[in-house]
């Protein structure tokens, strides 16, 4: 009975010894992995222009598409990450677009994730042996689209050039709608060279500059003050600070590009609106004390 339970202790030491050595080689392989994946090069940031130009050659691409279907029609849409895309800006540039069209809606899970989960759904949900035979007729998805990325570059001044190769695959029809190239350049009128200059300065500049703003307006449009006082009315007097409220929170978006991200720069309006209100209230109430 004891040499049973020798050779079966030794068997499980083995199995304890085999398992932990499992458990190393695979430790080393994802250290390995993840020591390559750091020493790779970061990919490529398109530029403003380069997204422009991305925008340009999608809307071309979504128009061309929307051909195919009929004008308000829902549309589920599978989108492949586009070969080429290294940081997936032009990815999300042609899912912003595709979103635009009314009722049509991008699948946020990969295209085989889709797939597979919309089958096993139709599987489990399946109450006889025909409908677990025809669960691939019931994936959800309307459209396919896939592509890549040929050429995104910047060209003479701040304008840039963008081409992209792309396919829409219609699976109720089980046709090919649109294959082909499409390109498009961009180009930044006035008012976008002015912003992008204002963007490209630093915080504290820009942040002087809002601040300077808010402290003269009040002073240097006495009139409105004193016409908000003529009425004698608290609606009057209301509309002067909405109105000084709402030039601080349109002047703090037009310094931050109007790209609001997260709910830091959400605080940072609010921020803005209320000193503003607060300057201007205490401002309007000095200026006709003054008189």
């Amino acid at each position: 009975m004891s040499i049973v339970i020798f050779i079966y202790l030794k068997l499980q030491m083995k199995a304890l010894l085999s398992l932990k050595g499992l458990i190393g080689t695979f430790f080393v392989i994802f250290l390995v992995w993840q020591i390559y994946v750091f020493l790779l090069p970061a990919p490529r940031q398109l530029s403003y222009a380069e997204i422009g130009a991305v925008e340009v050659t999608a809307e071309a691409f979504v128009k061309e598409l929307a051909t195919f279907k009929e004008p308000g029609s829902a549309q589920r849409i599978g989108l492949a990450h586009l070969i080429n895309d290294g940081s997936g800006q032009a990815t999300e540039v042609l899912r912003r677009t595709l979103e635009a069209q009314p009722k049509w809606e991008v699948d946020s899970r990969s295209i085989p994730q889709a797939i597979v989960s919309d089958i096993f759904g139709s599987v489990l949900k399946a109450s006889s042996l025909e409908e677990v035979a025809r669960a691939g007729d019931r994936v959800a998805l309307d459209l396919i689209i896939a592509g890549r990325v040929i050429e995104v570059a910047p060209t003479a001044g701040e304008s840039a050039r963008a081409q992209i190769e792309l396919v829409a695959y219609d699976t109720v029809k089980g046709a090919q709608l649109v294959r082909g190239q499409f390109s498009g350049t961009w180009e930044p009128n006035l008012i976008t060279k002015v912003q992008r200059e204002i963007i490209s300065a630093p915080l504290w500049g820009r942040g002087l500059i809002w601040l300077g703003t808010i402290l003269l307006l009040p002073w240097i449009t006495p009139f409105l003050t004193h016409w908000a006082h003529s009425k004698k009315t608290n609606a009057a007097s209301s509309a002067l600070l909405a109105l000084y409220g709402g030039l601080a929170v349109l002047l703090a978006g037009f310094l931050m590009g109007f790209q609001l991200q997260g709910s830091s720069d959400w605080l940072i309006l609010a921020g803005a609106l209320i000193l503003s209100t607060a300057w201007s209230y205490w401002s309007c109430e000095r200026i006709m004390g003054s008189r």
